[in-house]
């Protein structure tokens, strides 16, 4: 929370939209246009936002993939 506490809150809801999206199909392409539609953001918003909700990602391979994903999954599964 500390890490986004000087966000928009266009900004915050651009990340959760991106880590939902990311969650139900565990890559988020790494295409401007693509991910400011998936974050509910116009373009001109979304690049100003990207810098600070990329902070939140890997990126390779053309995708976008939620740095902490792996340790949701895991706790996922140890609590099932």
């Amino acid at each position: 929370m500390a890490e986004t506490s000087d966000f928009r809150p266009g900004e915050h809801a651009a990340l959760f939209l991106l880590l939902l999206y990311a969650q139900k199909h565990g890559l988020v392409p790494d295409d401007d246009a693509v991910l400011a539609r998936i974050g509910d953001m116009n373009m001109a918003d979304w690049l100003l936002a990207r810098s600070r909700l990329e902070l939140f990602f890997e990126q390779g391979g053309g995708y976008w993939k939620p740095a902490s994903l792996d340790w949701i999954r895991r706790t996922r599964d140890d609590e099932s």
